[in-house]
């Protein structure tokens, strides 16, 4: 009997959840729960809820899928090296065992290998990723394979007494490593202050580490979507906001015609176990995202997360993929989520916050309020922060370019609030 090469299965951990059949047109995918899942299995998103019967590929759930694939260089590597079509179904196929979120997808008479184990990652090695800023060595290109997506490169890995292991085949990986970006200095620093800094003031962010080596530095994030029970890596469902609300990829930023910062929260007042929790800390977010020069806060750094407890509650997942932006030379400074319809951070005004606190359905004078309060007290905790920065690593100096974009913008806030 052949197998059809139009055909993938969708599984969790070692059970069917469905099948996703190539198409041409629009996402290009069809997709069908399994009947057995459907009885009591938990939906892959909020644009795919539990049902008898095909998503068609006009349907906005199915592009929850091409939402897992990579974009950009990184993207082009894989077809290159792969050498497969262009295509998400065929990245899908190729990458899909290891994909973000608690599912694994493979071609038809595959199952998933959860317990291949790990391969040591050696300090050479390491070394070798850092100077190639992400890229696998030469005998490394077709062995290790996974989809995650975005456009920087990622490097799955599980530490167990320090060390870092290769997962192989869809063993789980509990941690990814992130490298020095071409052409784009400090990425990985910025990124990791960044973090720290949200943290500092009271969100909920990966757990993420600044590591120097003298071959590159990179930074070592705790992945929210994997745990640990016993010392096995379990998988945590997940999506991000592109795929709870059924926008392709290629609409991740409100101004190329995709989700609005209104649309998030009404996302989380409709899908979020503790609704007001989780819309103060996306609220606190958007504020800091401004404040602190990152302007790259688009609908996929935004994403829901299973309880751990109950496989059908969500709550907002740890912001991720936070950089001052700011503070790197040719890269748009212009906001991802308009703010009262303005998306230039330096002409915010009182009446914008208002504006998008009633988009908000929210108290008019709230986020205005936030923001005074954040821009009066975060450049000295960002003076503080960047002080332990430089008590602990060698080579930081260019966080004072993220300081005076603290400073700056703190500055512009509070006078258009005035």
């Amino acid at each position: 009997m052949s197998v059809p090469d139009d055909v993938l299965n969708v599984w969790y951990r070692d059970r069917a959840v469905g099948r996703l059949t190539s198409r041409e047109l629009d996402s290009g995918f069809e997709f069908v729960y399994d009947r057995s899942w459907v009885a009591d299995g938990f939906r892959l998103s909020v644009s795919l809820p539990l049902q008898i019967g095909t998503f068609l590929p006009n349907a906005p759930g199915t592009r929850f899928f091409g939402n897992l694939v990579p974009e950009g260089n990184q993207r082009e590597r894989w077809v290159r090296e792969l050498k497969i079509a262009d295509t998400d179904f065929a990245l899908l196929k190729a990458l899909g065992k290891d994909c973000a979120g608690a599912f694994s997808i493979l071609p038809v008479g595959a199952e998933p290998n959860l317990n291949s184990g790990y391969i040591p990652l050696t300090d050479e090695e390491l070394a070798g990723y850092c100077l190639r800023k992400g890229k696998p060595a030469e005998k490394e290109k077709t062995s290790i394979r996974f989809s995650l997506a975005g456009f920087q490169e990622k490097l799955p890995v599980h530490e167990i007494d320090g060390n870092y292991f290769l997962p192989k085949d869809a063993t789980g990986s509990s941690k990814l490593l992130k490298f020095e970006v071409p052409e784009y200095a400090n990425v990985p620093l910025y990124e990791a202050f960044l973090a720290r800094l949200y943290q500092r003031v009271g969100l909920k962010t990966c757990v993420t580490h600044y590591r120097e080596n003298p071959k590159g530095s990179y930074i070592d994030i705790q992945r929210f979507d994997r745990y640990l029970e016993g010392e096995k890596v379990e998988r945590l469902h997940q999506e991000d906001f592109c795929q709870a609300l059924g926008y392709p990829r290629s609409q991740k930023y409100e101004g190329d015609n995709g989700p609005s910062f209104a649309s998030c929260v009404a996302l989380l007042r409709k899908e979020s176990a503790v609704p007001i929790e989780d819309i103060d800390q996306l609220n606190h977010w958007l504020i800091l995202n401004v404040l602190a020069g990152n302007s790259d806060g688009h609908s996929k750094n935004l994403a829901l997360l299973q309880e751990r407890s109950n496989p059908n509650r969500w709550r907002l997942a740890p912001f991720y993929d936070l950089v001052c932006t700011g503070a790197i030379e040719r890269i748009e400074k212009k906001l991802a989520f308009s703010i009262g319809g303005q998306n230039d951070p330096e002409n915010l005004t009182r009446a914008h916050w208002e504006k998008e606190a009633q988009a908000c359905n929210l108290r008019r004078s709230t986020l205005a309020a936030l923001a005074r309060e954040w821009a009066e007290r975060l450049p000295a905790v960002t003076r503080e922060l960047q002080a332990e920065f430089e008590q602990s690593h060698q080579h930081v100096a260019a966080l004072q370019r993220v300081t005076q974009v603290v400073e700056q913008r703190c500055r512009r806030v509070l006078l258009g609030l005035s």
